[in-house]
């Protein structure tokens, strides 16, 4: 079965009835903030329910109550064609976020803003010289073991990675990320220092 991209985007809003993919609370930000952490999502029970907006675990309870179960299905097979895989495969959760933009289907503000601080902190490659291609590469590295360090610690620890207000703090992220950084970092610390390291957090957390 094949689904138009007016058709995808149409399933996807009926999918969304009773969801509000606007909501950036709490509880609907650690939701995403632990799968992102995942890095890989099974198609239909993780990757479907969390680009519609849903929890995993309320997903067949969500998709039953609605009768929704063709769209459902719908949108399952588009994506296993999209990604040539079946629908029980995982898939990346970066992949899924380029599928989505390539669609033009509008993510959840939460999972959005999450994988913008992915991409913030990651960031694009840059050319180099082939004599940079090591520095590079550890910059990368070092990047994406940040990166991995705040997504788990706003995940487990997320009361003390709050200001007094309750929002995420990026100079409290660091001192955690030191703190605990031999989980993260056993060879040595590393080599960005704490504003820096704050000031990539802060990018997204503001």
């Amino acid at each position: 079965m094949t689904c138009s991209d007016s058709d995808l985007r149409l399933a996807i809003e009926r999918l969304r009835v009773g969801l509000d993919i606007r909501s950036s609370d709490t509880t609907r930000q650690e939701l995403y903030e632990h799968w992102v952490s995942v890095e890989q999502w099974p198609l239909a029970t993780v990757a479907l329910p969390l680009i519609v907006g849903c929890d995993p675990e309320a997903w067949d309870r969500h998709v039953a109550k609605r009768s929704l179960s063709r769209d459902a299905a719908r949108i399952s097979q588009a994506m296993s064609a999209a990604f040539d895989c079946p629908a029980e495969s995982n898939v990346d959760a970066q992949a899924l976020n380029a599928w989505a933009r390539r669609e033009g289907i509008e993510l959840p503000t939460a999972l959005q803003a999450i994988f913008d601080f992915v991409g913030t902190v990651l960031g694009a490659p840059s050319p180099v010289d082939e004599s940079d291609h090591a520095n590079a590469f550890a910059a990368a590295d070092e990047r994406e073991r940040l990166l991995g360090a705040a997504l788990a610690l706003v995940t487990k620890f997320p009361d003390q990675c709050r200001d007094p207000n309750g929002f995420f703090d990026g100079q409290r992220i660091t001192r955690l990320i030191k703190e605990k950084g031999a989980v993260w970092f056993p060879a040595g610390p590393p080599s960005l220092n704490d504003d820096e390291i704050a000031g990539l957090l802060e990018r997204y957390l503001t």
